[in-house]
């Protein structure tokens, strides 16, 4: 960053500008105004005033897809509407959380809570005041900010319901939070078999925003691996590693099941273990999704002819996971139920024996899936037991 009367140019270190967003002028005005009086901003200087930087420079968007998806965020920030943010695993569901409340205009705290806690029976006393009542102390302490729910599947029935009547209820003298709430789950399928509350799902699914996963915006994996780089330089102090084409290549090739948190994790590795600070494909651990041990370039994986069944599974699930239909999980239940059931039959007892399940948990499954008989299911289902739909006809 050149300051205005200095001797122009960078030094031949390597420099190159942090900020590729569009700032207001004001915190523009406030990042120069506490910057060292130096011809050039080094990366230590510029991590220590990142905090005076606008908030929205964690979001490295490149991809035409993820442009797209923070155009329409940003448009829909200012309003008071729930957002559901929807996403695999490591797609930065909390980032883009942080970046609503950023762009809200929001006065008050952003506060977050992670649901997953509640698989201990914390999430009562977390999110829910001690006294038994729903008076809920994460959404008092968010008026007039943001409430942010991560990993909204999660939350037990119970706890639901107690959300459900808070959110209902709200505190009336005071603005309250604006919602925004995240799952890597799908909560229709979560509905559709009966793990989570149909009212609270409309309750929340008021602005749906649905997180493309890394493996289909490449655009956005190179962007991020070197800004992944350059972080863990600034963060020891010395340059950053460049990753090379050969690496690059790889580095695109990958299909990413972990999402951008893999990616991180990878970089920072290469990183560390890379020579004369250039990351080579040899650096980069890129596992497996079957056995979760590096790939071998020499080692090919076994052919189908001498591929087991289980490895045979195992590659069709790869295949599904680079294009996951939608209900996946419950399409492959679905089929695995109705292939051993018309192989044994349609013997309960058998079927259940092969599948290491009890008579009563495969009942409920073919039940689940419509695929009993209706004169069988009808005698033992309970009403209001709702049928899946047969996704293998």
């Amino acid at each position: 960053m050149h300051m205005p009367g200095r001797s122009k140019g960078p030094p031949a270190s390597g420099w190159r500008p942090l900020c590729t967003h569009r700032a207001s002028s004001g915190a523009l005005l406030r990042f120069r105004a506490a910057l060292p009086r130096k011809d050039f901003v080094t990366f230590r200087d510029a991590t220590r005033l990142l905090p005076l930087a606008p908030p929205r420079l964690p979001l490295l968007f490149e991809d035409p897809t993820s442009l797209r998806l923070l155009r329409e965020i940003e448009r829909l920030a200012r309003s008071d509407a729930t957002m559901l943010v929807m996403g695999e695993a490591g797609t930065g569901k909390n980032l883009i959380a942080r970046h609503i409340h950023a762009a809200s205009g929001r006065r008050g705290p952003f506060v977050t809570f992670h649901c997953g806690a509640s698989a201990d029976g914390s999430a009562e006393d977390a999110l829910f005041s001690r006294d038994g009542s729903t008076r809920s102390a994460r959404l008092e302490a968010a008026q007039e900010g943001t409430l942010f729910l991560d990993e909204i599947g999660y939350l037990p029935m119970p706890q639901q319901a107690l959300l459900m009547q808070a959110l209902q209820e709200g505190p009336p003298a005071v603005p309250g939070p604006r919602l925004v709430v995240a799952s890597s789950i799908d909560l229709r399928q979560a509905v559709a078999s009966q793990q989570f509350r149909p009212d609270l799902y409309h309750r929340l699914n008021v602005v749906p925003v649905s997180l493309t996963p890394l493996r289909l915006r490449p655009g956005d994996i190179l962007p991020l691996a070197e800004h992944f780089a350059a972080a863990l330089g600034l963060r020891l102090g010395c340059a950053p590693a460049q990753i090379n084409p050969a690496a690059q290549r790889a580095l695109l090739d990958y299909p990413w099941p972990g999402n951008v948190r893999e990616l991180q994790v990878i970089v920072h590795h290469a990183a560390m273990v890379c020579r004369d600070a250039v990351i080579r494909p040899r650096d980069l651990r890129l596992f497996q999704l079957t056995h979760g041990e590096p790939a071998e370039p020499d080692s090919p994986p076994p052919s189908i002819e001498t591929a087991s069944p289980i490895e045979r599974v195992e590659r069709m699930f790869q295949e599904l996971l680079h294009h996951p239909p939608d209900a996946l999980h419950a399409r492959v239940e679905a089929t695995l139920l109705r292939t051993a059931y018309a192989h044994h039959g349609r013997n309960q007892v058998i079927t259940a024996r092969a599948l290491g399940l009890s008579r009563h948990s495969l009942r409920t499954l073919l039940r689940r899936h419509g695929l009993l008989a209706d004169a069988e299911a009808s005698a033992s289902a309970p009403d209001g037991i709702a049928k899946g739909v047969d996704l293998g006809r």
